[in-house]
C-alpha cells in the first residue's frame, strides 16, 4: 500500500499555480488582437533652419497645431560662443573639493 501526503502550503501553492494558468490562458483567449497596434508612424520632423516667421509658422504646423500668423511677443537673444563655470567659493561648504559632486552643494554659474 503507497500513502502519499500533502501539506496545507503546498496545496494552497499548487491552486494558486493552478489559478494563475487558468486566469492566463482566459486573457489570451479573451483579449483581441490588435494587427497593426504597435506600428509606429514614421514622421520626419524638422528642427532646423528657424530663422523668419514663415519658417517658425510651418515648424509649429508640423506637429498639427494652427499658429498665429504674427508672433504675440519677440525677443531676440544672444548666446555666447563659449560659457565659463566658475565657483562662488563663499557658498562651498568646509572642506568641499568644488568639483560639483552632489556631496558639496557647490553653486555653478554661467559667466558671459
Amino acid at each position: 500500500m503507497f500513502i502519499y501526503t500533502l501539506r496545507a502550503s503546498s496545496i494552497k501553492f499548487f491552486a494558486v499555480v493552478l489559478l494563475s494558468v487558468v486566469v492566463l490562458i482566459s486573457l489570451i483567449t479573451l483579449i483581441p488582437e490588435y494587427g497593426s497596434a504597435g506600428d509606429v508612424a514614421v514622421v520626419a520632423v524638422n528642427y532646423g533652419d528657424i530663422k523668419t516667421n514663415e519658417d517658425r509658422i510651418e515648424f509649429i504646423k508640423q506637429f498639427g497645431y494652427t499658429p498665429l500668423t504674427e508672433p504675440s511677443v519677440t525677443e531676440e537673444v544672444i548666446i555666447p560662443e563659449k560659457f565659463v563655470i566658475e565657483v562662488h567659493q563663499a557658498a562651498l561648504p568646509n572642506g568641499c573639493c568644488g568639483l560639483f559632486h552632489s556631496h558639496c552643494g557647490a553653486v555653478r554659474s554661467a559667466v558671459h
